[in-house]
């Protein structure tokens, strides 16, 4: 039986992941479409099913979604925005455009901002810090 390295293949995996996001500027259109997915009912209650669909089904589609929000959400944060040569290359629409355009619920507009805000924090800072070491040497 052969083992698999799950580690080595992460730390190969992950920057292929975010160099094909960043090439195809899917970052976050990607985000937008999960959130939406979230903020919509699963399905169209007006469309006559031959199964009746159960409360339970309908919750554990959306727990599913909301769950890959927030993975997504925070690969964003520990693999994409940390690097500040991404954050102008990703173009944050407004809080109202994100619930009003987007249909994003405001939960998820928030979780996205807030993302984004640490992110550009912790740039300023580095940025900052390079500048403090530039000037006193």
């Amino acid at each position: 039986m052969q083992t698999r390295n799950v580690e080595g293949s992460r730390k190969r995996s992950v920057p292929r992941l975010v160099n094909a996001l960043k090439d195809t500027e899917l970052m976050l259109p990607l985000f937008i479409v999960v959130a939406q997915m979230e903020a919509s009912n699963a399905f169209d209650w007006n469309v006559n099913f031959a199964l009746p669909v159960s409360f339970e089904s309908v919750r554990n589609v959306h727990d599913k979604v909301h769950q890959s929000l927030h993975q997504y959400g925070d690969f964003l944060a520990s693999n994409v925005f940390t690097q500040p040569e991404l954050l102008p290359l990703v173009t944050i629409p407004t809080f109202v455009e994100l619930v009003k355009q987007h249909r994003m619920s405001p939960s998820a507009g928030w979780f996205l901002l807030r993302i984004v805000r640490q992110a550009m924090g912790n740039a300023v800072h580095k940025l900052n810090e390079h500048i403090l070491t530039l000037v006193q040497s």
